[in-house]
């Protein structure tokens, strides 16, 4: 919703682009809540290293741990400390990434394509 009245404009203002920057970590968030989702009906999905495993154990910090996987994951930066394990998930982490590269391959090409003055 947000991108639908971001790219028609002819003018690109700060405002149509940190629309697109919230939408972009909107997505990031709602994928987030997605795998905490996901985690609750298949436990044991995600591997967590060592120094994150206490974090994962409390609820509240594992939906942290969820969103910070989730941004590196929609970035394509995979740091690797928190992995997954089963086949679904790890299919939703590929398409994670894959909208968050076309996302950002649109909102350049859309931006790219505005009429020069």
């Amino acid at each position: 919703m947000i991108l639908r009245n971001v790219f028609p404009q002819q003018e690109i203002r700060t405002d149509d682009v940190l629309g697109a920057v919230c939408s972009y970590l909107l997505a990031a968030a709602s994928w987030a809540h997605f795998y905490s989702l996901l985690d609750i009906l298949m436990p044991g999905s995600f591997a967590v290293s060592p120094e994150l495993a206490a974090y994962f154990a409390d609820p509240r910090a594992r939906t942290g741990l969820f969103v910070y996987f989730s941004l590196a994951t929609i970035t394509s930066v995979g740091y690797g400390d928190i992995a997954t394990l089963r086949g679904p998930m790890t299919a939703f982490a590929m398409f994670e990434t894959v909208f968050g590269q076309f996302y950002s391959t649109l909102a350049i090409f859309a931006v790219g394509r505005r009429p020069r003055a």
